[in-house]
């Protein structure tokens, strides 16, 4: 019975189509979302930057997108069955306890960083004058720790959630005990549904008062051309901030349902729901490795200062890669010289 029922997921279309996006969405995503969130990390802390809140922030999330794509993949090849043949399975359970932990560790500092970086721009664009005072640099970087001790302490029933076995490979066990049951629905709301209520209101407050903002100043034919750049400045910085975290939205929430709804959550008995489930469960994971991947895109899309930046970072990559081989071949210049004026001081 266990060998038809297993004949009958492994051959439905939908469990087809799950384990292609798995074999070939992620490593494309890894590929591209580290080497960008590098890029993103460098030119968000360049000295021009340093200064703007918003750049402290979105420095700080491209650090923790980098850490999930890493454990991600790492994952990623735990579950493959030749990474499996090669270790005992003790290794194999704690690597999925540790790695796991530490995923539900980044994701939630993603989370939280998002919905701290919206709310400080939503303060500076409503309250300009207050934002002075209220939002700076030193109490960013200091929320940014206090998030990221919040999200171990909190992710810290993980290490008694995730199971591990042949069958099920490494993944949440939401059965084991009432605690851990209401800890999957707590989750579920902190990490999707309180900031998708909360991205949508500060959202929708921010682009209110960006065009009231907006009519206002054609208003005044006389603005000054210092205000106008200022004020092209702060658009652009409010438009990257709407597109990561509407992409934030629609690009997580999926992942934690998985967790609480009845039909998904729990591990279905009939091969056609489990077959439907594997396809669910790879595109939710996938989007939200996604999410972690594309903020240099939005950046790039909605902002020319950071296109600017980014181009001097990678020329000036390019010129010391340059360089080097043009070092060396001096170096051994000059030291066959050296030994040549060495030789001739002996005879």
């Amino acid at each position: 019975v266990r060998e038809a029922w297993i004949d009958i997921v492994t051959n439905h279309w939908f469990y087809k189509l799950g384990q292609t996006i798995n074999f070939y969405w992620f490593p494309i995503i890894i590929l591209f979302g580290v080497p960008g969130n590098i890029l993103s990390f460098l030119v968000m802390t360049m000295k021009s930057n340093r200064t703007i809140t918003s750049c402290v922030f979105m420095a700080a999330l491209a650090i923790s997108d980098c850490c999930v794509l890493l454990i991600g993949i790492a994952a990623w090849i735990l579950v493959g069955d030749e990474f499996q043949n090669k270790f005992s399975f003790n290794f194999l359970y704690d690597l999925c306890i540790y790695a796991s932990y530490a995923l539900f560790t980044f994701v939630q500092n993603s989370t939280l960083i998002v919905v701290a970086m919206t709310f400080d721009r939503f303060v500076a664009i409503r309250f300009p004058l207050e934002s002075t005072t209220l939002s700076t640099t030193k109490r960013a970087k200091f929320l940014i720790i206090i998030i990221f001790i919040f999200s171990l302490i909190f992710s810290s029933p993980n290490l008694h959630r995730i199971i591990y076995n042949y069958e099920v490979k490494c993944a949440p066990d939401d059965k084991k005990s009432g605690f851990l049951w209401v800890y999957a629905w707590v989750s579920f709301v902190l990490n999707s549904a309180a900031p998708f209520c909360l991205l949508l209101l500060l959202n929708t407050g921010i682009i209110i008062t960006l065009f009231r903002h907006k009519t206002d100043l054609s208003e005044e034919p006389n603005d000054s051309a210092l205000s106008k750049e200022r004020s092209k400045q702060e658009r652009q910085i409010t438009t990257m901030l709407l597109l990561v975290t509407f992409g934030f939205v629609f690009m997580v929430t999926p992942v934690y349902s998985i967790f609480v709804l009845p039909d998904f959550g729990d591990y279905p008995n009939e091969p056609v729901k489990f077959a439907g489930f594997t396809l669910y469960y790879h595109i939710a994971h996938k989007l939200y490795y996604t999410n972690s991947s594309v903020n240099v895109i939005f950046y790039a899309i909605s902002g020319s200062k950071f296109r600017n930046d980014a181009k001097k970072i990678l020329r000036k990559c390019l010129i010391c890669t340059k360089s080097k081989p043009k070092e060396r071949k001096l170096e051994s210049r000059f030291s066959s010289s050296l030994s040549s004026d060495t030789n001739m001081t002996h005879l």
